[in-house]
């Protein structure tokens, strides 16, 4: 499962009629630093930038994890602490999980909530 759905249902569960709409605003504030953070990515990339990518996964793997998407979770905490570590990698094959894991967690928050 790419999202955990409990997650975001913990989160909103004492809202009542109101959790749709703040669990839709959690979402889309999600999509939007995906966004940016991504694009960030594609730069640090192309530079070689190794720090910056490990601070791009970090901060996906916050978000990711806040919201119960745990296979991106899982993949940014990967990325992190292996470039933590100072282990070799190829960052456009990092950044392409990255991408491929975040556009699955987005297309099962669709799914689930629209």
């Amino acid at each position: 499962m790419t999202v955990d759905p409990s997650v975001l249902d913990g989160l909103t569960a004492r809202l009542g009629d109101k959790a749709a709409g703040f669990r839709a605003s959690l979402i889309r504030t999600w999509r939007d630093e995906c966004t940016s953070r991504l694009r960030g990515l594609d730069d640090a990339v192309a530079s070689g930038d190794r720090d910056a990518v490990m601070v791009v996964a970090h901060t996906l793997r916050s978000s990711a994890a806040a919201l119960g998407a745990s296979v991106l979770a899982a993949t940014c905490e990967d990325v992190e602490s292996a470039l933590r570590a100072g282990e070799a990698r190829d960052l456009a094959a990092d950044a392409a999980a990255l991408k491929a894991d975040t556009a699955a967690a987005d297309a099962e928050f669709t799914r689930l909530w629209g």
